[in-house]
């Protein structure tokens, strides 16, 4: 019995024999394959037996592919090595044996069971030089190269952009042997692999079925502002409530945050509350800041206690779409005691409720106006329990606001976050 060693690497339908400067010869073979070596030898040897097998074979030797990888064999003193590469990529390996010595410290290789470029990446222009390469040579390759975390923010953002661009949910990729993304949706299945295949990343299904959507980030600012300035942002202070864009009056580059800021050391607005929601799109968000009583409600020999909620409530709702289009809801709700309605020592409660829908191509600042009356404020005066509210105690206490001078707004600003 003969102990045979052989590397193969895999090639589909045919084999390849290529005749290095030296006189050696490199053979590459597709797992699946066999390949015949001319000429009748007593002895062959094999470096890896796991790799390949090698029989007599009439006039010849076969060798026969065992598992992916290189060896050696020797045969009539001649030195050979063989590669068994993945079936169907023998043209893939071979581009990339030559296309590969353009790069630093990269080699092609093989990851699981697929063709891959092993090493280090070092600049995001070899990342670019790569792709085009794969795409131009049509090549079924995966990237499986180390990186360093200032350069992969950096790829995170490009790949991300390049997703959304064709139509896709971005989801995260995992910088593994290759590089992974997991998807979960079927129905995409053949367009993640299409499209991630011309970057060099292996689009693989998750099977734990986590379903990944977008996240956004709502900024929301709760604001008093005099009204002559409020004019300036386009704001009509009408009796009803009003919704609208107001980005184009912050001024070039100026973040609302940043804007509301400015604005406040000049005495022109208050900020009374500023809480941020995150919230996954097509799911809602909710803010309240308020406080609760009780009503007692009698049914037959039973007496409940329901405790009902004042004060501001926000509830947003954003749906994100593949290409980063955001479609907003926001209910609003803005509720205050009132005492002239008071039944059995409970008050009545004086609420305003309001719906509205944004469609946004990109991130947009809304301004809420109108949720409350003026009346409202003026009733408070001598009810010390109201300047206990969240928020609407501080507007009802303010000077401006009960002289008219001052109007609630409600900022809010949704932001679609990045999927690091």
């Amino acid at each position: 019995m003969k102990t045979l060693y052989i590397i193969l690497c895999v090639m589909i339908g045919f084999n390849l024999t290529v005749f290095a400067a030296n006189g050696s010869k490199d053979i590459i073979i597709e797992l699946g394959e066999d390949y015949t070596l001319p000429g009748r030898t007593d002895k062959i040897w094999v470096e890896n037996a796991k790799i390949i097998s090698a029989v007599p074979a009439g006039s010849g030797v076969r060798l026969k592919t065992m598992t992916l990888g290189q060896t050696l064999i020797r045969q009539n003193n001649q030195l050979i090595k063989v590669s068994v590469v993945p079936t169907g990529s023998q043209k893939t390996y071979q581009d990339w044996q030559k296309l590969s010595q353009k790069f630093l410290n990269i080699k092609v290789d093989f990851c699981d069971d697929v063709v891959c470029l092993k090493g280090k990446l070092f600049r995001f222009e070899d990342f670019k030089r790569l792709t085009r390469l794969i795409q131009e040579n049509e090549s079924s390759l995966y990237l499986a190269l180390d990186v360093e975390s200032d350069l992969k923010a950096k790829l995170n953002t490009w790949i991300e952009n390049y997703m959304r661009e064709n139509g896709m949910t971005p989801l995260k990729v995992v910088y593994s042997q290759p590089w992974k993304l997991l998807y979960t949706n079927k129905e995409n299945s053949s367009d993640y692999k299409h499209l991630l295949r011309r970057i060099g990343i292996l689009a693989l299904e998750n099977k734990q079925k986590i379903d990944i959507a977008d996240n956004v980030r709502v900024e929301v600012k709760v604001t008093e502002i005099k009204k002559d300035f409020g004019r300036t942002l386009g704001m009509q202070w009408p009796q009803a409530y009003s919704a609208q864009v107001v980005d184009g009056q912050l001024g070039m580059g100026n973040t609302i945050e940043g804007f509301l800021n400015a604005k406040e050391n000049e005495g022109q607005v208050k900020v009374l509350a500023s809480p941020n929601l995150i919230c996954r799109s097509g799911k809602e968000a909710e803010f309240f800041a308020g406080g609760e009583f009780p009503i007692k409600i009698l049914n037959y020999k039973v007496q409940d206690i329901v405790w009902k909620k004042y004060g501001i409530m926000m509830k947003i709702k954003p749906l994100i779409d593949s290409i980063g289009q955001m479609s907003l809801q926001i209910e609003s709700e803005v509720s205050s005691l009132d005492t002239s309605r008071t039944v059995d020592g409970i008050p009545g409660l004086f609420t305003n409720k309001v719906s509205s829908y944004f469609d946004l191509v990109q991130s947009k600042t809304i301004a809420l106006s109108g949720l409350i009356t003026n009346e409202t404020g003026e009733s408070s005066t001598g009810l010390p329990f109201l300047s206990q509210i969240p928020i609407l105690g501080s507007l009802f206490a303010s000077k401006d606001y009960k002289e008219h001078k001052s109007e609630l707004v409600i900022f809010v600003t949704p932001q679609l976050m990045k999927n690091d």
